[in-house]
């Protein structure tokens, strides 16, 4: 539901730039937090697999993980309205645990998941800075207007006057231009 909500405000729905640039923007968090859940936890599960509870908390990292991937169906259902196909469902595992578990690790849909997962965290830092490079064209005018100050040097470009802070605005709407396209892909 947060996802559909997020999708369901005003222009995100009917502007498919900006849809595609929420959508960027949440990659990376919701990658990096998943990359963390990963390493800690798989981390924490080896180290303490000899006492027994590590089994405990890689069978709840590998939980996570399949959790999280059925947290990115949703939200690739919602932004970019791709269905990608269904969790393997534990309900439709039979017998003892030990070979329930064992059909849910080798269905190869589990396998995609987590390398799905594995790849948000890489793929969302991509996605962060081609959403957030235009940005910098546009920040530093702004400051030099409302500050009067130079706010660094952009592409060489030192803004030291109005008619370069203009000139750096207007080629950060050019800029802006190519990189909506590539986010829209």
């Amino acid at each position: 539901w947060l996802w559909s909500s997020i999708q369901s405000l005003p222009g995100v729905k009917s502007w498919r730039v900006l849809s595609d640039v929420i959508f960027c923007l949440t990659s990376f968090p919701i990658g990096l937090a998943f990359f963390l859940v990963a390493v800690i936890g798989g981390v924490l599960g080896v180290a303490l697999s000899f006492v027994g509870v590590g089994v405990a908390i890689l069978a709840w990292t590998f939980a996570l993980m399949l959790w999280g991937a059925q947290i990115e169906r949703s939200r690739l259902r919602a932004f970019l309205d791709v269905n990608v196909g269904e969790v393997h469902h534990w309900s439709l595992t039979t017998g003892n645990v030990a070979s329930r578990t064992w059909q849910v690790l080798r269905s190869p849909q589990v396998w995609r998941d987590f390398l799905y997962m594995a790849l948000l965290f890489p793929i969302g830092i991509i996605e962060l800075g081609l959403v957030t490079w235009p940005l910098r064209f546009f920040w530093g005018p702004i400051f030099y207007f409302v500050f009067g100050q130079n706010q660094g040097v952009i592409w060489g470009i030192q803004i030291t006057n109005p008619l370069i802070a203009i000139v750096v605005l207007a080629l950060g709407i050019v800029m802006a231009v190519p990189v909506a396209l590539l986010v829209n892909l």
